[in-house]
């Protein structure tokens, strides 16, 4: 048989197992980190806060002159952070608990305050993570651009819009979220002893979050308010072993009040775009 005969016949009889050696390593790699089962490894609950009341909520002309990480928060947003604080041990108790924190200093004020509750940040196991920060809006603000650019946005849409200057869109920071979630997921899988995680993030970040935890259309998106400061949205396992939110507990004026949803924004400003079909 012609040499170039003979090497054609091997491939082809080499082909099958190598085909199934690819398919087989790729699936035990999936299985190692993110194709674990996820049901039997959920936790009791998930919790997500927004930070509480910070400088630039009541001034929005310090971005012009203070990075937006760097702000702090009020005298009303430490006492909504120790009210939502009291409020979340008084919904784990004792339970094993691990905190995830933005690295911003108003989510991280934020979290000390909450962590007050269980006696101080050596009680508590916690994590900071930069994939969880606010939405980028750019570097310093220019007041007017600014303002001319959140006009923009309600107009063009709050999940696309992409503010100028290095900011950062809604799709932006689902991107980054979805790349949190999958180690989060897979923490889940090694700690299986932890009852509760409690994301200390921001407003943007916490809809994102829920966008594709839950697989929310972007129209879905755009339905819901804001959450107000502190406030937070409860999670829960449920009887068929998988988180859906049960409950948000608002800390706006400093003590917890239960609410069953989450705000929802009048239809006339809620953004859905016409499609014509053919």
């Amino acid at each position: 048989m012609p040499p170039a005969k003979t090497a054609l016949v091997a491939a082809l009889a080499v082909a099958p197992a190598v085909v199934l050696a690819v398919v087989w390593r790729r699936r035990h790699r999936r299985q190692g980190w993110r194709g674990y089962s996820r049901t039997a490894r959920t936790p009791k609950r998930l919790i997500l806060v927004r930070h509480g009341e910070s400088e630039g909520n009541v001034d929005h002309t310090i971005y012009a002159s203070v990075a937006d990480n760097a702000l702090h928060l009020t005298e009303k947003g430490w006492m909504q952070a120790l009210s939502a604080g009291r409020a979340l041990k008084e919904i784990v108790g004792e339970e094993q608990t691990c905190f995830y924190v933005s690295p911003y200093v108003r989510t991280r004020e934020t979290f000390h305050a909450i962590a007050s509750a269980w006696g101080g940040l050596e009680h508590v196991r916690w994590h900071e993570d930069p994939r969880i920060r606010e939405q980028d809006f750019g570097n310093f603000q220019d007041l007017e651009a600014t303002a001319r650019q959140k006009e923009e946005r309600k107009q063009f849409g709050s999940f696309y819009y992409r503010f100028p200057q290095g900011g950062e869109s809604g799709a932006d920071v689902y991107d980054r979220v979805s790349s949190f979630m999958e180690s989060l997921y897979r923490h889940w899988s090694e700690h299986p002893q932890i009852d509760n995680y409690v994301l200390v993030i921001h407003g943007v970040t916490i809809a994102a979050f829920l966008m594709r935890f839950f697989k929310y259309s972007v129209d879905e998106f755009h339905q819901y308010e804001n959450s107000t400061n502190c406030e937070m949205a409860v999670m829960e396992r449920d009887s068929h072993a998988r988180l859906s939110l049960q409950y948000v507990v608002r800390n706006e004026e400093g003590f917890p009040e239960r609410r069953e949803q989450r705000e929802v924004r009048p239809p006339h400003h809620q953004l859905c775009r016409d499609m014509r079909f053919r």
